[in-house]
């Protein structure tokens, strides 16, 4: 993240439901933003922390699971459902 703001690359660091977030090593981030303010928004990237546990924590809050389905949608709409295929996304409609 330093080092993408360094080189002036807008970077976001977006928190699910807090301004800080501990890694399971002790290390904490201060978020920019919280998950729900940036619903709408899409992004070039997003980069998730791996490790556990926080990937299954990742994966089993809601507003993660909802953020990356409004991604889907917004692709489809811009009728980039090839993209979605060769991606292996799976497309669910509500």
């Amino acid at each position: 993240m330093d080092i993408l703001r360094r080189a002036g690359v807008e970077v976001e660091i977006v928190g699910v439901s807090a301004t800080k977030a501990t890694g399971s090593h002790d290390i904490t981030i201060s978020t920019d933003k919280e998950l729900v303010s940036v619903m709408n928004n899409l992004y070039d990237i997003v980069i998730l922390p791996g490790g556990m546990p926080g990937a299954k924590l990742l994966k089993n809050q809601q507003e993660v699971q909802d953020f990356y389905q409004n991604i889907i949608m917004m692709l489809a709409n811009w009728s980039q459902l090839t993209v979605l295929h060769r991606l292996r996304l799976k497309i669910q409609v509500h």
